[in-house]
């Protein structure tokens, strides 16, 4: 399908009444990717009640699933137990080394496959996602979903936000990558070369945070909600 804009990157902006998730696409996920979009932007049709709907898919929907600290969940359109598009989509593993960063995106498996548009975004690395759930997309600033993951729950379940997370809006486009921070910053003094060095750390430093992917965690989400 079509998407406005032009450049290198597809990019999902998820509107919601925390803020605003700027989410790169991945498309080494190329049919998840499509299959996001399409639902997205209203492009597929998509069935509900035996009824074939043609509407932007998510908007409206909620985060009705959050794990604190792990995961927030979405794309169930009616609140029934594995509700979706009425199509499940096969496991692409291509973009899985997005999972090593906070912030990704990952569809939520049914089966052997993906479900059709149920999905997640993390709030902390976890490698291990990648043996069951197709990544497709890395969502900034990662706070903002560790945020949206600290929602007060309901009391009979420690899963389920007491209040309804709201998506107001996904809107795609087009767009060319920022240009790298290295040359956006000036150095802090002429002569000082480690202000060069200080950006490649931020990077260190979110590998480093791979580390507490330990078996400890809360177990990642098995199955649609």
């Amino acid at each position: 399908g079509k998407v406005p804009g032009a450049g290198n990157e597809l990019v999902a902006t998820i509107t919601t009444a925390q803020g605003v998730l700027t989410c790169t696409l991945d498309e080494r996920a190329p049919q998840t990717v499509a299959n996001f979009i399409g639902l997205a932007t209203g492009q597929l049709e998509w069935i509900e009640n035996d009824q074939q709907k043609q509407s932007r898919f998510y908007d409206g929907l909620t985060f009705h699933r959050a794990v604190t600290d792990f995961i927030i969940q979405t794309g169930n359109p009616t609140g029934k137990a594995n509700a979706g598009p009425g199509w499940r989509i096969a496991r692409e593993t291509g973009a899985n080394e997005l999972y090593l960063q906070a912030g990704a995106m990952g569809m939520i498996e049914e089966g052997e496959a993906s479900h059709g548009s149920q999905f997640f975004i993390t709030a902390k690395p976890d490698k291990n996602l990648g043996k069951n759930y197709s990544g497709f997309g890395l969502c900034k600033p990662a706070e903002l979903v560790k945020t949206i993951s600290r929602a007060e729950k309901k009391a009979n379940d420690p899963k389920a936000p007491a209040a309804p997370l709201v998506i107001e809006s996904i809107k795609i486009e087009r767009r060319n990558p920022p240009p790298p921070e290295v040359e956006v910053q000036a150095p802090a003094d002429g002569d000082v070369q480690p202000a060069g060095d200080v950006q490649p750390a931020g990077d260190a430093q979110s590998a480093g945070e791979v580390q507490p992917t330990g078996g400890a965690e809360p177990a990642p989400p098995t199955k649609a909600d």
